[in-house]
């Protein structure tokens, strides 16, 4: 199937596994369609996280209407995969402002340019899919042992990252009932995989464990989180495009199920094996303000929908990542 594809955040972390699934499924023949990379190449963005040239890139902000519908109109779009964000907690609780700009404004400008746009064609939105990329945290904290959230369960954010989050979904959702625009929200468990920012968990560890220095874990390291390999959430990504449905929201859980302090634990263990030496020592550091102890979500459609997705191993990807290096 052929698509005009524009991948906003494609030089991000997911958006870079996303684009190299989908170079690998053009090697077998299995995908023909043109890739647009719109990014603002901020800290988060690097273009050498592609592994094809067999792209167009375009630098600009999702913010910017005017570039972004020109992106849009000079590329003939029918496919939009919005991974723009900011995404880092931290971050957000020391200053919103920069979440609220790319996450909330720059969502509208996107639907406001794609719904602009494409009713300008004769065929209008068919034919056309903007897939939003959104979290799980927009549940809230929901424990294990409680019910988990299912898309349509209410939102209930408690950190400003997934607030923002949160308010973007619900544009893309006014978009979709108001407008009968082709969406659909993707709500996702957290992601592991290659070349991801040093700032989140999973790399904060292995660069501690690279300088040989403590492992820093928020308080007694109970949160648990689920986790998902950023190559199999691409699988589900391009099954989506595929199948064409839209208007709809599914939530994508991991297979995976660890407290932070397991996780840590489990990296240790692992590079302890793989190279022959003690690993750097964990040390527990005041606990973020609120910090949620889970978001629990339910993927009863996600495996009625795409039984077949195998997934990655979290920890078959730590080792082959100490071994490579």
């Amino acid at each position: 199937m052929a698509f005009r594809l524009c991948v906003t955040g494609g030089a991000g972390f997911i958006g870079s596994h996303f684009i190299n699934y989908l170079e690998e499924l053009r090697i077998a023949g299995e995908f023909k369609g043109q890739i647009v990379v719109y990014d603002l190449l901020t800290y988060a963005g690097d273009l050498n996280r592609i592994k094809t040239e067999d792209y167009v890139f375009v630098r600009g902000d999702v913010t910017d209407r005017d570039l972004f519908y020109q992106t849009l109109a000079q590329h003939d779009i029918t496919h939009i995969v919005h991974f723009a964000a900011e995404t880092h907690v931290d971050r957000s609780i020391l200053d919103i402002t920069d979440f609220i700009k790319t996450n909330i404004y720059g969502t509208a400008n996107v639907l406001a340019c794609a719904s602009r746009y494409w009713q300008t064609l004769p065929e209008k939105f068919m034919g056309k899919h903007m897939i939003h990329i959104s979290t799980d945290e927009v549940y809230g904290a929901i424990k294990a042992s409680d019910t988990p959230a299912n898309e349509a369960s209410p939102l209930a954010p408690s950190n400003p990252y997934a607030a923002t989050k949160a308010a973007a979904d619900q544009l893309v959702l006014g978009e979709i009932y108001g407008n009968a625009f082709p969406a659909t929200i993707v709500r996702s468990s957290n992601n592991f995989g290659h070349n991801q920012n040093e700032e989140k968990f999973i790399p904060k560890i292995m660069a501690c464990l690279k300088a040989h220095r403590a492992i820093p874990i928020y308080g007694d390291g109970s949160q648990m989180r689920t986790w998902l390999s950023a190559k199999t959430f691409s699988k589900f990504l391009y099954a989506l495009m595929t199948e064409g449905n839209t208007g709809e929201i599914i939530n994508i859980r991991g297979e995976e199920t660890l407290s932070n302090l397991a996780l840590a634990q489990r990296i240790r263990s692992i590079y302890t094996r793989c190279f022959g030496c003690e690993a750097a020592p964990i040390t527990h550091i005041t606990d973020r303000k609120n910090h949620d102890i889970f978001y629990h979500i339910d993927n009863e459609k996600q495996f009625k929908r795409f039984p077949e997705i195998e997934f990655e191993s979290l920890s078959d990807f730590l080792e082959a990542t100490f071994k490579d290096q």
